[in-house]
């Protein structure tokens, strides 16, 4: 909550958004886990709400007052647009568990230990590239949005990070 409090600008702003977000976390994370069934994307469906609630915080600090109707449906109504969306990109790319020992997919344990100290010894700017995209599932637009780049930036970065992992594989068979 302290992240949400600096990005108000006055005093009472930030009064007023303590006293909401107190007043409705509950309630939007029973919202949230009811369309979701995942207590980790219920909390960050309500932690997303609460972001576009302080981009629009303008429209509540005018015209409203916290426990007013008005205001309860507007914090419900960016939940459950923000929990929809969780739920529309969880139906459009499933999760799913992967087994070492699957079929065409065993890895070498010496290989994979050696994968993972290629990448230890990427440079940073490499490495964090590398482990967007393929620890943490990102994909290229979703990775320029977090670094503040541009999508052609990102794209180079990881061709350039798989080139160096690729020179320091050379060698191994699969």
């Amino acid at each position: 909550m302290f992240i949400f409090i600096q990005m108000l600008s006055t005093h009472e702003e930030r009064l007023k958004f303590e006293e909401l977000y107190f007043r409705y976390r509950e309630l939007l994370y029973k919202i949230a886990y009811n369309i979701l069934g995942n207590e980790t994307d219920a909390e960050d469906a309500v932690q997303q709400a609460f972001l576009s609630i302080i981009e629009n915080f303008d429209k509540i600090s005018k015209n409203s007052k916290i426990d007013c109707p008005k205001t309860k449906a507007f914090c419900v109504i960016v939940l459950e647009r923000k929990a929809l969306d969780i739920l529309r990109e969880r139906t459009r790319h499933p999760e799913t568990e992967l087994s070492d020992d699957a079929a065409g997919i065993g890895i070498r344990e010496d290989l994979k230990m050696d994968l993972e100290n290629a990448v230890a010894s990427l440079p940073a700017k490499y490495r964090q590239y590398i482990l967007l995209r393929y620890d943490m599932g990102f994909n290229v637009k979703e990775i320029s949005e977090i670094l503040g780049e541009k999508p052609d930036t990102v794209r180079k970065a990881l061709y350039r990070a798989r080139q160096r992992l690729k020179e320091m594989l050379e060698g191994y068979e699969l």
